[in-house]
């Protein structure tokens, strides 16, 4: 944990080397006070010597992961605003987004780890035989092993579901699932939001197409999910037969950079699907982060959108999918422009590669 008061410095520094009026966006401006209000905070706490020091500084890294579950949605919204404004290139904009969504997963993924190894080790204390039936390889709650056929259709499943009550009277493309179900550790919560996110726009698309172009046909084509895998890697290919999309847009959509008129659609639907105003949200200043008891503020945006968002890098439960069903099931109609571009941040921090091939008029291969 000693890097992460480093981590805030430098993303505070990277908010400071920004155009002044891009700084002072209401948004983005939020994210610094909550950053510096952490970094003061940390440089505050001593070193931990005692097992009740660690539990104070578990209820400390709480509160800070409660506070900053709405870094997220400020750092959406004000990268709409900035695009609405066109007040800085689109390559700077997606430079500056992935940075700061990539240190504070790194951040919330350390903080996350941190919480759940001393839950097992003080577990492990009153009940010995817990910890002997962990795997040798165990890395704590936080990665879990997963099953791409498993995570597939259950993304799959929660999705059709939410699509047949849009659609009650059509037929709904099936999934052909094809290749191994090799078993990963992995953050199941970025594996699930990647891969519906995947989905969604494949199963929308396919269906949409076959209203607008149904020839006699009984039913959508289906669309076809194909996993491959050698020591190092696993791949893999979503494929659909949706109508694709032009040529030159196939890399915007990786782009969190968006024209005005596009970033004002997204930003209203944004608002509309979170039940409070982030404007209004007490702050947490440096004083409540050092408390000994957990804060409270984050119960108002509970089972939000937005939140569901947030909480990205809690762990997994294959028991507790409502994150993943929050997000599967959000209004088509409601497109906030960000979910590639936060899919590959999510697969450029593990190391990954997302492309997308599309043929306009015949559908798309998305390779993961």
């Amino acid at each position: 944990m000693n890097g992460d008061p480093y981590s805030f410095e430098f993303k505070i520094k990277e908010l400071q080397q920004l155009p002044y009026h891009i700084t002072n966006n209401h948004h983005f401006n939020q994210v610094y006070q909550s950053y510096y209000n952490c970094f003061t905070a940390f440089r505050r706490i001593s070193q931990i010597k005692t097992l009740e020091e660690n539990q104070r500084f578990c209820t400390f890294i709480r509160n800070v992961l409660d506070d900053h579950l709405v870094v997220l949605p400020h750092l959406m919204m004000g990268s709409l605003e900035i695009s609405m404004l066109q007040s800085l290139e689109p390559s700077r904009l997606d430079e500056f987004m992935s940075s700061m969504i990539k240190s504070r997963v790194s951040r919330r993924v350390i903080m996350n780890q941190h919480i759940s190894m001393s839950k097992s080790f003080s577990e492990s204390q009153y009940s010995p035989t817990d910890e002997m039936t962990k795997p040798p390889d165990y890395i704590g709650d936080s990665f879990q092993y997963c099953s791409p056929h498993s995570h597939i259709r259950t993304s799959y499943d929660l999705i059709i579901r939410f699509m047949q009550s849009v659609y009650p009277t059509l037929p709904m493309p099936e999934l052909i699932l094809a290749g191994d179900d090799v078993k990963f550790q992995f953050l199941t919560n970025h594996l699930d939001y990647i891969i519906t996110e995947i989905l969604r726009n494949s199963l929308k698309a396919t269906i949409e197409n076959f209203i607008q172009n149904n020839n006699g046909n009984q039913k959508p084509p289906p669309v076809t999910v194909e996993i491959t895998s050698s020591k190092e890697e696993i791949a893999f290919r979503f494929s659909d037969q949706g109508g694709g999309i032009p040529f030159e847009l196939t890399e915007s959509v990786w782009s969190f950079a968006k024209t005005p008129e596009l970033a004002q659609v997204y930003l209203k639907n944004l608002h509309d699907l979170s039940d409070v105003d982030l404007q209004r949200r007490p702050r947490i200043l440096e004083k409540d982060l050092l408390e000994n008891e957990a804060l409270n503020e984050t119960d108002n945006i509970e089972n939000t959108i937005l939140n569901n968002i947030g909480q990205m890098e809690l762990s997994g439960d294959e028991d507790d999918r409502s994150i993943l069903k929050a997000l599967a099931s959000r209004p088509f109609e409601s497109k906030l422009g960000i979910s590639l571009p936060l899919c590959r941040v999510y697969t450029d921090y593990w190391n990954g590669i997302l492309e997308w091939s599309s043929v306009e008029g015949y559908g798309s291969d998305v390779f993961l």
